[in-house]
């Protein structure tokens, strides 16, 4: 009997222990900086900025956003800016919990009879964040249409401007810090099987080419 009484508290100790070991594991990569100061302020900032509540990414999230792309089409544009295209084309993004690469394609240019022309080569020139923290708020396609952040995302043809999508942004540190967060200029927003990438009010359907 008295053995028994002396391993209840062992064993409600294991038990609280479990608990929190479940909590922590359930935890996205995202959710762990919850109390970081830099990204804490810089979504504080956007969200006052942008008129969002913005949240922490969820797991469910970040596994669709992780994996190797390949930067497609565009899919649908900004109603505000009279731009499509020109920003991320032909591009690839390598994403995962430790690192948020950008590659992009550009013309190799060189000076012939004194003009600078380009070659009809190209080379890629490669961003590289580490350690990225996601954090999103949700909206109707309708609202996309008026959001700010967005220049006013036209959405995608043929889906009821009623659907919910999520709006994401990214952090992370430049290959030149490893302490200081900064916002990443390129964003996402997922509408039901959709992963876009944003960037300069151009939204690119990806292709995923690699978990």
């Amino acid at each position: 009997m008295k053995k028994s009484i002396l391993l209840l508290p062992l064993t409600f100790l294991v038990f609280i222990f479990m608990i929190l070991i479940h909590g922590k594991t359930n935890m996205s990569n995202s959710e762990f900086y919850k109390n970081h100061k830099q990204i804490s302020f810089l979504i504080n900032k956007y969200s006052a900025e942008y008129d969002h509540e913005l949240i922490l990414a969820t797991k469910e999230i970040e596994q669709k956003l992780y994996g190797k792309w390949q930067v497609g089409n565009t899919l649908g544009y900004s109603l505000k800016y009279d731009i499509t295209g020109g920003a991320l084309d032909n591009g690839k993004l390598d994403l995962s919990k430790n690192k948020f690469s950008i590659t992009m394609r550009s013309p190799v240019m060189k000076i012939s009879d004194g003009k600078l022309r380009t070659t009809g080569e190209f080379e890629d020139h490669i961003t590289d964040y580490g350690s990225p923290v996601f954090a999103y708020y949700q909206e109707t396609l309708n609202q996309m249409k008026q959001d700010d952040f967005l220049n006013d995302y036209s959405g995608i043809e043929g889906l009821n401007p009623d659907t919910v999508g999520t709006v994401i942004i990214a952090m992370g540190l430049s290959s030149d810090s490893t302490d200081n967060y900064s916002y990443i200029t390129t964003g996402f927003i997922i509408i039901n099987d959709y992963i876009i990438a944003v960037r300069q009010s151009s939204f690119y359907q990806l292709q995923k080419i690699e978990q």
